[in-house]
């Protein structure tokens, strides 16, 4: 993966951007790119770790003229990038119980909890529970809810999410055995889908 880097030179005393060229070196794990610097802007593109884990970015003032110095704050230009090839994955259901019959009256108010394994960052706003009422082989309805994220230890999420599930079934679907299957989809904030729904 090729990460793109973009930013601009200012004078240390005035603020100001400089007219002249000047290049900018960027490193990541032994890898270096060059960039100049046109008004003071400037933009490179450079390949990533293809490793799992985190990085220091690095960026400095490359090959200043003769009493030029480099004022860039040494703290401040390191940027962490974290290397995340590996999607979430969702580990269990609490609640609805596998292979426990649910009854009519727990539908109107069907509260889901389970547990999601993310060792980086996960993108909560992209994560769904879909759901699917199966009969006979078909699917009689299904639909999509949003999960809320209550909380996290070790790179383990509990998620949750409640909605009317009675609503969305004919009064005549009771008359029959159906079963109901959940799953959960979303990415982490490296863009990974779930590995496992």
């Amino acid at each position: 993966a090729l990460l793109t880097l973009s930013g601009e030179i200012q004078f240390y005393r005035t603020g100001t951007r400089p007219t002249e060229d000047f290049e900018v070196e960027i490193t990541i794990f032994g890898k270096m790119a060059l960039a100049v610097a046109d008004n003071g802007i400037f933009e490179a593109t450079i390949s990533a770790p293809l490793t799992d884990g985190p990085y220091p970015l690095y960026w400095e003032m490359f090959d200043l003229q003769l009493f030029g110095i480099d004022q860039t704050d040494p703290e401040s230009s390191v940027f962490w990038i974290n290397v995340d090839s590996t999607g979430p994955q969702a580990l269990m259901s609490i609640t609805p119980t596998a292979g426990v019959e649910l009854q009519i009256f727990d539908l109107d108010n069907l509260a889901f909890e389970g547990t999601i394994r993310e060792p980086t960052q996960i993108n909560e706003s992209t994560l769904s529970l879909n759901w699917q009422v199966v009969a006979e082989d078909s699917v009689v309805m299904q639909g999509m809810e949003s999960l809320q994220i209550l909380g996290q230890s070790t790179g383990t999420y509990t998620v949750m999410a409640s909605f009317n599930l009675h609503q969305h079934l004919p009064d005549t679907h009771f008359d029959n055995p159906s079963t109901f299957h959940i799953w959960i989809t979303g990415t982490d904030m490296a863009g990974n889908d779930f590995d496992v729904q």
